[in-house]
């Protein structure tokens, strides 16, 4: 009897009952909706701030908008994007992937990350870029391991 009570109560409306996730367009409206409202909160504890978008990120993943998360997080500042976050978007296809870690290679030159830059240039195909960001980052044993791991000895660089 008790777990028929439990299931009645899951299909209501309220802070437990599941109602507004009944149809996809209900479920989609919802999902933008909170999305929506997690970006916009102003708060004054950054980390608090911080999981109110990586929440409203995931809101749109759910909806499989990859492209409006990306959007999300690579407007809300210049700081890199934690690496667990990063791993997502792999998700949105290659398209949503470049731009997203095109960006990050930026945010994470600016910190000072050449090698995660570099990896990140190494994930796009980017031979040449990956040298030259260890390169600028003074990783020149580095950067001369991966030219000859990577590219022939006739390659210009």
């Amino acid at each position: 009897a008790q777990g028929e009570a439990l299931e009645r109560e899951a299909f209501t409306f309220g802070p437990r009952g599941i109602a507004p996730y009944a149809d996809t367009d209900a479920a989609m409206e919802m999902l933008a909706s909170e999305a929506t409202a997690l970006a916009n909160m102003d708060e004054i504890d950054t980390a608090a701030h911080e999981r109110g978008l990586e929440k409203a990120a995931a809101l749109h993943m759910y909806r499989g908008d990859y492209a409006g998360a990306a959007s999300l997080i690579l407007n809300a500042g210049d700081a890199p994007i934690s690496s667990e976050l990063m791993s997502l978007f792999i998700g949105g296809g290659h398209d949503v992937w470049s731009v997203v870690a095109n960006a990050q290679c930026e945010r994470l030159l600016d910190a000072g990350e050449h090698q995660r830059a570099a990896l990140l240039r190494l994930s796009l195909h980017d031979v040449y870029g990956a040298i030259r960001t260890l390169r600028r980052g003074g990783l020149i044993r580095d950067a001369a391991a991966l030219a000859a791991a990577r590219i022939l000895p006739t390659d210009a660089l």
